[in-house]
């Protein structure tokens, strides 16, 4: 089974040699219920540079989805112990996760994780950071999402590898930025340019986002215009 794809942000934004991505078929069959689904797969993927809300730009999005159960609204994020199944089967029979039908996938995923594991699981920014990056309508129509994301990122850069730290913080400055909440977005691009040093990449980046600020609606500030573009 395939599980929704974490990736760090410094792993291949600087390859230079690109592998096209050829879609496969791949069978999932839903961890409860046993339904089987078939969703498109890759048998290899490149990354190339960043968007401006720092999603990798791939040879392979179209694979990139999170996968989820058509029947019962399960999304298939990562394998699950047997313990775990049992305890999603009943609380998927709850009315709280009935409501959680009607949020994105994305969303879902993460308050199953906190029921799973508990709050501020080691996968909870990443599911938010993917819901941002692939489903980003959705879950801005939750009005608390990016307080959330803000949250969990705060978490996030305490324990990530040093290298991932700085990108953790650049792209929360962003999203600060593109909702308008310009004075916080300074304060993260501040600490995103001190753990950058030395990342001429990065830097760049930042200068850019400073850029935008005011004006994100411009074409070369919104999320998925590439960095760099003219």
């Amino acid at each position: 089974m395939r599980a929704i794809i974490l990736a760090a942000f410094v792993v291949g934004l600087f390859q230079t040699a690109v592998i096209a991505g050829e879609p496969t078929e791949e069978i999932i069959i839903c961890p409860v219920g046993k339904e089987r689904f078939t969703v498109v797969g890759t048998n290899s993927c490149s990354t190339m540079g960043a968007h401006m809300s720092l999603r990798p730009v791939t040879s392979c999005d179209f694979a990139l989805g999170l996968p989820v159960c058509p029947k019962n609204g399960l999304p298939v994020y990562r394998d699950f112990e047997r313990a775990e199944i049992k305890r999603l089967r009943a609380f998927m029979k709850t009315d709280e996760y009935k409501a959680l039908l009607t949020e994105s996938p994305y969303l879902r995923a993460y308050e199953i994780e906190a029921h799973l594991v508990g709050e501020h699981s080691p996968l909870a920014f990443d599911l938010l950071r993917q819901g941002i990056w692939r489903d980003r309508d959705a879950v801005s129509r939750d009005a608390d999402f990016l307080d959330l994301l803000v949250q969990e990122a705060e978490l996030a850069v305490d324990v990530v590898d040093a290298e991932d730290k700085p990108y953790i913080l650049a792209m929360i400055a962003y999203e600060l930025g593109y909702a308008g909440r310009n004075s916080e977005a300074k304060a993260w691009l501040k600490r995103a340019s001190k753990a950058a040093q030395g990342d001429d990449f990065l830097l760049g980046y930042l200068a850019a986002v400073r850029k935008c600020l005011g004006r994100m609606n411009t074409d070369a500030c919104l999320p998925d215009s590439a960095y760099g573009e003219p």
